[in-house]
């Protein structure tokens, strides 16, 4: 049994099928990537996916437990964190902060009320993990767009996920931070499954153990960046002959 399993998943908006009849697995521990056009129903996918919306038909498994008419907070609960194509920190709060009041949400009443004492040993790996651990006192509207990108992603470790949804996560990163980012996900894949929404295809090339491309709601192929890459359709709808010739 894959870690998550969608079967025939409907997302109808106003008679729209932003997705049509969806069907993907995806293994623990795999780094799978979404790409395809814009409007093709990736961030749609993770939305259903998260409990952002509920999908019109079909269904969600998630470790053999159905999740698709389940809440953004129950969803989060079962070990599935996600993040935005626009990082959604706490500006006026310092890195610490950020990260420790994501953490606060798998403690108890109790542990909350007891007056903490330093950086907890969640907090600090999360930030060690996404390498800001110098820059904890530093208020997260201070952060280079990169920074709080990484931010956003300790929060998420702090929730101690099985899987994360990252939806653009090197949109708008200097070449540096997209290199950073990918040996990040590649850290984060030794014990969690990753999903990414993508458009940057270097990255993609070089981090992706699998790829599914989505086009007008569906499904146009799955397969490894090579077999995706030989995909005629794909080259057609998505990649263009000439960057397909480019990198060959």
């Amino acid at each position: 049994m894959a870690l998550l399993e969608i079967r025939n998943i409907i997302m109808n908006f106003d008679g729209f099928h932003a997705i049509d009849d969806l069907s993907m697995d995806v293994e623990e521990g795999e780094v799978r990537f979404l790409i395809g056009p814009n409007g093709a129903g990736k961030t749609t996918c993770i939305d259903v996916i998260s409990g952002l919306i509920n999908p019109t038909s079909g269904t969600v498994t998630f470790d053999g437990d159905r999740i698709d008419s389940t809440s953004e907070f129950d969803i989060v609960k079962r070990g599935i964190g996600r993040t935005f194509q626009n990082p959604t920190v706490f500006d006026d709060l310092t890195v610490i902060e950020n990260i420790d009041l994501a953490a606060s949400f798998r403690k108890s009443l109790f542990k909350l009320l007891r007056q903490r004492k330093g950086v907890s040993a969640e907090v600090q790996s999360a930030m060690d993990t996404v390498g800001l651990s110098d820059q904890g006192d530093r208020k997260a509207g201070e952060l280079s767009h990169g920074q709080k990108q990484w931010l956003e992603i300790a929060m998420l470790l702090a929730l101690d996920p099985r899987m994360l949804l990252l939806d653009e996560p090197v949109a708008g990163m200097s070449k540096e931070e997209r290199t950073q980012t990918g040996d990040l996900v590649t850290e984060i894949a030794k014990t969690r499954t990753v999903m990414i929404v993508e458009h940057d295809m270097d990255f993609v090339r070089r981090f992706a153990t699998g790829v599914t491309v989505m086009h007008d709601g569906k499904i146009l192929t799955e397969g490894t960046i090579d077999e995706v890459q030989a995909n005629e359709e794909v080259q057609e709808v998505y990649l263009g002959r000439s960057e397909v010739e480019e990198v060959a």
